[in-house]
């Protein structure tokens, strides 16, 4: 069995495990990334015992607090969104954006079984406009690729990509539900 070293993320607290072989790298730096919070962190080592250990840039994101009036479901799915982005659990994250625009669709009062219907109807209703329409679409398209595997490019999507969805959601539930700050 591997011998590990166990650190504890200098952001979230969550316990980090290397390999034992790191420690041999005696005077040189190594990093890894916590897959918790996602904060990438460098370490030295000195005769195979951590000497020093640090966070790199925070690319972790932070949306502010949310309108208590966003619907509480959809609020914390698309928490659960920021979460899995910080995580780099990149397809978990359109997946709650997508969860999260079809809870507020229908707690709009969208009518329509389906979200494709429902983001329809709440342009329809002028509940938002053409321009949150096109993205809600978009958002809701890569959601289902997500939760439906198909032969799809779901498979390489990036942060950049990621990160939009969520300011595309965030755009949308602050649109619907109330004015927002945003920080991070």
């Amino acid at each position: 069995m591997d011998e590990k070293f166990l650190l504890v993320c200098c952001e979230c607290g969550n316990s980090l495990e290397l390999p034992r072989h790191y420690g041999w790298m005696t005077g040189k730096s190594a990093q890894i990334r916590c897959q918790a919070c996602g904060t990438r962190q460098e370490f030295s080592s000195i005769g195979g015992q951590i000497q020093g250990q640090k966070p790199l840039e925070n690319p972790r994101i932070w949306y502010g607090e949310l309108s208590h009036a966003i619907h509480e479901e959809a609020r914390n799915d698309f928490l659960e969104g920021v979460r899995a982005f910080n995580a780099q659990c990149l397809k978990s994250t359109v997946v709650m954006c997508r969860r999260s625009l079809q809870i507020s669709a229908i707690d709009k009062g969208a009518n329509g079984d389906r979200l494709v219907k429902q983001i329809e109807d709440l342009k329809n209703a002028h509940k938002i406009d053409d321009s949150l329409y096109h993205f809600a679409s978009g958002c809701r398209q890569l959601g289902n690729y997500g939760a439906h595997p198909q032969d799809d490019e779901l498979k390489d999507i990036d942060d950049e990509a990621a990160k939009l969805v969520l300011d595309i959601t965030y755009k949308i539930l602050t649109h619907l539900y109330g004015k927002y700050t945003k920080r991070g």
